[in-house]
């Protein structure tokens, strides 16, 4: 079959219907959208470097049914076709809030994993492993018959239990200083659960004696509103003196997002790091550097010039407003 014939999905659809498949005997369920942020000035020195997923962003219902009808409509689909088993769609958000799917991915991705998890430890139904059953479960047994029965009557209620849930998310901390030059690690960092303390000027403190292995079960704390914050920091083992280049990942920094005060949130149709998270990332970056790292950001610097420019061409504009309107009075 040609897969760029537009009719071959009609051969398909044909063939398995003939086969028996229709949408009576077929079961979808459609988890949550996560929110993934790509080129964050705070987070990185490079615009297209992806900084961090959110898998327990609570969209706005507008986005939130849009992402909803697409999983709905694309599963229905796909199932209808023969699809057995996991499914992803990458979608981007435009700045007036409508959902525009990038491409479809016929196979497990990586938040789903986390998003099941999250989701079983809130009583909501796992994806993965509903979808282990549907691949290997034997459909002649009562007992699995009877699970696919009540995901398929549940499935709009397990759909909105998955977008409002807690779950979890990550930032990639990236190093912002210029790519190909070097920066001299001040103090040692190694993988672990760490306490960040609020400082009496407002601003975040690594407290590097409250390291717990990242193996130990510890309670995430990640309201930025608190005088202390717990996150997971994994990936590289630093040491005093160690050289580290420019645009390398640092650490992957983890928890589980608090709906009022999420890590990333979208401004002017772009995903960014929420103010109030800031200061958490700060203290990442001047535990591990001197105080100022930030500022060597060429994408930061580059950003702001961008700001100051736009800023200047909105006085002039409204300079020269003012004067038109003073001249026709």
């Amino acid at each position: 079959m040609d897969q760029f014939n537009p009719d071959t999905l009609d051969k398909i659809l044909a063939k398995a219907e003939k086969e028996g498949i229709n949408e009576s005997n077929t079961v979808t369920v459609v988890g949550r959208g996560t929110l993934k942020a790509v080129g964050d000035d705070h987070l990185t020195n490079c615009e297209a470097n992806g900084v961090g997923n959110d898998v327990g962003f609570v969209y706005d219902d507008k986005i939130r049914n849009q992402i909803k009808e697409v999983g709905q409509k694309l599963s229905a689909l796909m199932a209808r076709a023969g699809k057995v088993g996991l499914a992803g769609a990458d979608m981007i958000i435009d700045k007036d809030g409508k959902v525009w799917i990038n491409e479809i991915n016929d196979r497990q991705q990586g938040p789903t994993a986390q998003m099941s998890k999250d989701a079983e430890n809130n009583g909501i139904p796992s994806l993965v492993k509903a979808s282990l059953v549907a691949s290997y479960g034997d459909f002649k047994d009562e007992q699995v018959q009877n699970t696919f029965k009540a995901l398929k009557k549940e499935s709009e209620n397990i759909n909105d239990a998955y977008t409002k849930a807690r779950g979890e998310f990550y930032l990639k901390v990236q190093a912002t200083h210029k790519d190909k030059t070097f920066e001299t690690v001040t103090k040692n960092l190694e993988p672990g659960y760490y306490d960040l303390v609020k400082q009496e000027n407002g601003d975040f403190k690594l407290d590097y004696a409250s390291r717990r292995p990242v193996n130990d079960k510890v309670e995430y704390k990640t309201d930025p509103t608190k005088d202390v914050m717990t996150v997971k920091l994994e990936g590289g083992d630093f040491k005093k003196g160690d050289q580290v280049k420019g645009g390398q990942q640092l650490v992957r920094l983890t928890g589980v997002a608090d709906p009022n005060n999420p890590p990333f949130v979208i401004e002017n149709g772009k995903t960014v790091l929420n103010k109030s998270w800031e200061k958490a990332v700060k203290a990442c970056y001047e535990h591990m550097f001197d105080k100022g790292y930030m500022e060597k950001n060429p994408l930061l610097q580059k950003r702001r010039e961008e700001k100051a420019i736009e800023d200047q061409k909105k006085k002039i504009v409204f300079s020269f407003n003012q004067m038109k309107a003073a001249r026709d009075r």
